[in-house]
């Protein structure tokens, strides 16, 4: 438990360790909030100038217009390049780095990596899901398969970060293994007492912006949606680059058990 405590505080200071590489991801992730809701607005925008607003298939391809396709592809092209990031966090947590990774042109064969490890652990369980919309028994099924593969998928990501071969993320006997060694109790552990954390950071940030807002309210929506945005694009940063690095040194420990 202290090994795991030790990470964990080793995480939570990581992101502060260079200024200027978590300003450029606080950008990047400033960017998609942004992009995200002027898109909604854009379409929200469309629909209330439409003469007789009825929901179908073709009103809603008539309100895309190629704004909102253009805001879409960008925060799909920056969500690409943070997962691209995000596996070279993972990468500086298993060898516990005292330095944020640099943004290099390999982050979109990186991103896609991963991508593909969590499209594979996740194809199931939505499967599941989308049977059970009117069975009970495979609704409860899809999600047990999405809490157990999500957290092996953990693990799955770590294990192609560290060997660099996308095939070990399918190596169950391996990824089994290396849990079990640590102890599965172990890992599960780790997971809720790392995850708890990250929740009570983003509960007080929040009570904070909730607090700001009330504040800010004379100065109209503008002001309130701005603030937001930057708050919530900082929160988003700061978890993303350390939850990757800590679940890296959590990896590590793991290899450190066998």
């Amino acid at each position: 438990m202290a090994a795991i405590t030790a990470n964990l505080k080793e995480g939570l200071k990581y992101p502060l360790l260079d200024n200027k590489k978590f300003l450029i991801v606080y950008v990047l992730n400033l960017l998609i909030f942004a992009l995200i809701i002027l898109s909604n607005y854009k379409i929200i925008l469309n629909f209330s100038n439409l003469q007789n607003p009825v929901i179908t298939i073709n009103t809603i391809l008539s309100l895309i217009s190629p704004e909102v396709i253009l805001g879409i592809i960008a925060s799909i092209i920056i969500s690409i390049i943070l997962k691209g990031y995000s596996y070279k966090l993972i990468q500086s947590g298993i060898n516990h780095s005292k330095e944020l990774p640099d943004f290099n042109i390999d982050l979109i064969v990186l991103a896609f990596k991963l991508i593909i490890v969590d499209f594979v652990y996740a194809i199931i369980p939505i499967l599941f899901l989308i049977l059970g919309s009117n069975n009970s028994a495979l609704l409860s099924i899809g999600y047990i398969l999405f809490i157990i593969l999500g957290l092996i998928c953990i693990i799955a990501e770590a294990h192609v970060v560290n060997t660099g071969n996308l095939k070990c993320a399918f190596e169950f006997g391996d990824i089994f293994e290396l849990i079990q060694s640590f102890g599965i109790l172990n890992y599960i552990g780790a997971y809720i007492f790392y995850e708890f954390t990250y929740i009570i950071i983003s509960f007080v940030l929040a009570i904070l912006l909730l607090i700001l807002i009330f504040i800010l309210i004379p100065f109209g929506i503008l002001t309130l949606l701005i603030v937001s945005i930057l708050t919530l694009s900082l929160l988003s940063t700061f978890i993303l680059i350390s939850k990757y690095y800590v679940y890296g040194t959590l990896y590590d420990l793991m290899n450190k058990s066998e």
